[in-house]
């Protein structure tokens, strides 16, 4: 996923700029939940929880027809 797209999506769920930056590491691999909560100063154990937000509010645009991968 480009940034862009990833931007437009998490703009509109995460108010918190270290959630994003967060979560966009997490979702392309680059850091696990738990190093990425420790580098972006995320509270403990909330992450996870996160990215899984993301991923559903992805797959909900998805079945729209409204993004694609």
């Amino acid at each position: 996923m480009k940034k862009d797209k990833y931007n437009n999506i998490a703009d509109h769920i995460f108010k918190v700029d270290a959630v994003k930056i967060a979560v966009y590491e997490v979702i392309t691999h680059k850091m696990t939940a738990y190093r990425a909560e420790i580098v972006y100063g995320v509270t403990p154990n909330t992450l996870s929880r996160y990215v899984k937000k993301f991923n559903a509010e992805l797959a909900y645009l998805q079945a729209l027809g409204l993004k694609t991968k």
